[in-house]
């Protein structure tokens, strides 16, 4: 069996890279959907990381934001390098963990990690779970780099992989679970006792902290999962459910059955039976919690983020086994395949784009800077891709591509919670869920006239 180079290995992940940074540019306005364009405008309106919940590890994609606001960048320069943030972290952790720790399996799992399981999730990629679990595969590289140095741990070791586990940690409670799962596979003799003494206390310290200090959306999480618990638990052991479950992988998660089925067959093949029973619970684990939570109905951005715990075990054996050749070319048409994916929901998203930029030329040349379309103006499809971030996607494109700033949203967000009574002229709608005071605007970048909402196009 011939394995995988060095240099093999730095092409593999150099072209899927390529790849992103390309994919990055010509996307960068799809990629400022829901989530991440919520946290890229809170960081542009403050000049300031925002974080939510705890999670930490945000703070890494919105460095260059952060820092081309103090710059005083235009707006789509900002957007741009935020769409690049998230190709330039993992491809500098792909980098040191190739070029620094010599780990070769780090680095393609890194990468692969960038393609499998995802289409949507991809235009919105501030997701905790997508930085915090390739951040583990770094750190996990960089704990064995420190072990095969065979040098005492120093302080700043200890300091180091204690900050890693605590952006992974505070990244969401399954990376916790992701970790330990990790350290079972792979670190289960004394010689990394050091690692799981630190893993354990900061775990307990996570546990404090969040005793004390958990927000009000991780609480109706937890709350949704103790009554998800006792509501769906009988159903896990339906057949019908079961039947259901499996149907739902088969269709959207395919790529993830074909490297489970090999990682599993490489377990068995070297006789590593314990770590197949470790690897087949893990994945029975993560299911589980997700099942309870989210009975398989339809695929969409957010049921991608939930899968992703089982996405990234799946894959979770290439950390450790040798890669050959062979298996690295699987991996590779893996990539491509997801790729093509992956720019063909782009291009569904850009037909999205193409209508706002209609609308906001639209809204640009009425009196008037706030406005509300209806789906018979968008369109059953387009309308219900719009979700409640289209108020300030239309804000950000007209800001990027014109002088006069407009906002324009869906009448369904109008209506929500009886918006349309609480706005002021002076008030912006955010989200459904938001009102802005204009004097909260960032006047270098957000510079809306005062008005009350009113119909964009002649209501039939």
């Amino acid at each position: 069996m011939q394995t995988v180079s060095l240099k093999n290995t730095a092409y593999f992940c150099g072209i899927a890279f390529g790849f992103l940074i390309l994919f990055a540019f010509v996307f960068y306005f799809e990629r400022l959907n829901s989530d991440a364009g919520y946290y890229f405008f809170y960081a542009v309106n403050s000049q300031n990381f925002h974080v939510e919940h705890g999670r930490l590890v945000l703070i890494l994609a919105e460095t260059l934001v952060v820092i081309g606001t103090w710059l005083h960048l235009p707006l789509k320069v900002l957007a741009i390098l935020y769409s690049l943030t998230h190709v330039l972290f993992f491809g500098a952790l792909t980098w040191v963990s190739l070029s620094k720790f010599k780990h070769q399996n780090a680095a393609i799992l890194i990468t692969l990690l960038q393609f499998i399981g995802l289409r949507y999730s991809v235009f919105t990629p501030q997701f905790e779970l997508y930085y915090g679990l390739s951040m583990l595969v770094f750190t996990l590289a960089y704990i064995q780099f420190l072990q095969e140095k065979k040098t005492t741990w120093k302080l700043v070791n200890y300091g180091l992989v204690a900050l890693l586990f605590t952006l992974i940690f505070t990244s969401h409670p399954m990376a916790i679970y992701c970790t330990f799962v990790a350290l079972l596979l792979f670190f289960y003799d004394k010689s990394y006792r050091h690692t799981w003494i630190l893993a354990i206390a900061l775990l307990l310290l996570y546990i404090v902290w969040k005793k004390f200090a958990v927000s009000d959306y991780e609480k109706s999480k937890f709350n949704g999962f103790s009554n998800a618990l006792s509501l769906n638990l009988n159903n896990i052991f339906n057949s019908s459910f079961i039947f259901k479950c499996i149907r739902f992988l088969f269709t959207y998660y395919w790529d993830c059955f074909i490297i489970f089925i090999l990682g599993l067959t490489t377990f068995l093949l070297h006789r590593k039976y314990k770590k197949a029973i470790l690897y087949l619970l893990a994945i029975k684990g993560a299911l589980l919690i997700i099942w309870l939570m989210f009975p398989p109905d339809t695929m969409g951005r957010y049921i991608e983020q939930v899968y992703f715990p089982f996405v990234f075990l799946t894959c979770l054996w290439l950390f450790e086994e040798v890669i050959s050749l062979r298996l690295l070319g699987v991996l590779a048409t893996l990539i491509i395949y997801k790729s093509i994916a992956i720019t063909n929901a782009g291009k569904e998203l850009q037909k999205r784009s193409e209508q706002m930029a209609y609308f906001v030329s639209k809204a640009q040349s009425k009196t008037g800077a706030k406005f509300f379309v209806t789906e018979k103006d968008m369109g059953a499809d387009l309308y219900a891709k719009g979700n409640w971030s289209y108020g300030f996607e239309t804000l950000f494109y007209a800001s990027m591509n014109a002088q006069k700033n407009v906002s324009i949203t869906k009448d369904e967000d109008l209506q929500y919670n009886a918006n349309f009574k609480k706005l002021k002229p002076s008030d912006f709608l955010y989200r459904p869920f938001e009102i802005m005071q204009y004097q909260q605007l960032n006047k270098r970048y957000f510079n809306l006239d005062t008005g009350l909402y009113q119909p964009l196009l002649e209501i039939k």
